[in-house]
């Protein structure tokens, strides 16, 4: 073979290796940023695991107080009820 084809075909062949590198290389560069936007915008998205706790703790003190006045309240009909039975 003549030495001028090898050159040739080392040279083709680096090429469209480093072609294919360039591409790949982009590629990881667009996702960076992608990833980068994608947890900026988790902030925003997304509710705090101190956040949810602390509603959740509102809510279960609220609804405590409100079954307490709703047991209250049955327990005086229950009341009223029993008095007025039949005698």
């Amino acid at each position: 073979m003549d030495q001028a084809f090898i050159n040739w075909v080392i040279g083709f062949t680096g090429t469209i290796f480093g072609i294919l590198l360039k591409i790949v290389w982009d590629a990881i560069v667009i996702l960076k940023k992608d990833l980068s936007t994608l947890e900026n915008k988790i902030h925003d998205d997304f509710v705090r695991r101190e956040d949810f706790k602390d509603v959740v703790s509102d809510m279960k003190s609220e609804m405590r107080n409100g079954f307490g006045t709703v047991n209250s309240t049955l327990a005086l009909i229950f009341k009223k009820l029993d008095s007025k039975e039949d005698k």
